[in-house]
């Protein structure tokens, strides 16, 4: 039984499966921030057809949505990610051995 695998697995060549891991990791982002996109969208377009569709949809007693700490809360998140911007690529980039 063993001689008849060992002769099946001799007649076949053998194929190396190579993979393009730089490659992978690219498309795998760019469908992660395709879907991220896409979620947004639908978030907004359900944002403007409600509003669209109902001009007096806030409670009653509300004049309109807080604009000021949103505000402060998005330039303190902005500014934060920018900092990645002036960090050496050293700093943040995954880097792996090849050696061990």
């Amino acid at each position: 039984m063993d001689s008849s695998i060992i002769s099946e697995e001799s007649d076949h060549p053998s194929h190396e499966h190579t993979h393009d891991e730089e490659g992978s990791k690219m498309f795998g982002f760019i469908v992660f921030l395709l879907s991220e996109t896409f979620i947004f969208l639908g978030f907004f377009t359900a944002y403007i057809v409600y509003k669209t569709a109902n001009p007096d949809w806030l409670p009653a007693g509300v004049s309109g949505l807080e604009v000021r700490d949103p505000a402060i809360n998005t330039v303190i998140l902005v500014s934060s990610s920018c900092s990645m911007l002036f960090c050496p690529p050293q700093k943040w980039r995954y880097t792996t051995s090849r050696n061990g």
